[in-house]
């Protein structure tokens, strides 16, 4: 992954089946040159080391996305947490999409794994999952 596309609370993949919550981002230097560092608690990985967290039902589920609606379409499902401020489209005909749920802010962006989907509600919204 990319040091520029991790926050910190973000979740990933940080060894073969192990998830975990980035706690810090740092850089490391010495003589040589400087290098970002990425802690998951007390264990410290460089940024392309980590993968990114595939959006699930689940994941979905664990960050607060508890309501599920069926498109009328029923090709894919839209899920909102209960303030019902952002809503999150998953469609395997279509792909992943998070935008606001209002009229007024037309945008729409497509998203496949979970940082991307905290990064983006924080943007649009001020608030951290």
């Amino acid at each position: 992954m990319k040091h520029s596309e991790l926050r910190r609370g973000n979740w990933v993949i940080c060894n073969e089946n192990s998830v975990g919550q980035i706690t810090h981002i740092h850089l490391q230097t010495e003589p040589a040159g400087a290098w970002p560092i990425v802690a998951i608690g007390c264990i410290h990985y460089y940024p392309f080391d980590l993968k990114p967290v595939c959006i699930t039902e689940k994941w979905l589920n664990k960050l607060g996305f508890t309501i599920k609606e069926r498109w009328p379409s029923q090709s894919g499902d839209y899920f909102f947490r209960p303030d019902r401020k952002v809503k999150i489209g998953i469609s395997t005909r279509y792909g992943n999409t998070i935008s606001l749920n209002n009229e007024d802010d037309p945008d729409i962006y497509m998203i496949s794994y979970v940082h991307e989907l905290q990064n983006l509600y924080k943007d649009m919204t001020g608030e951290t999952i």
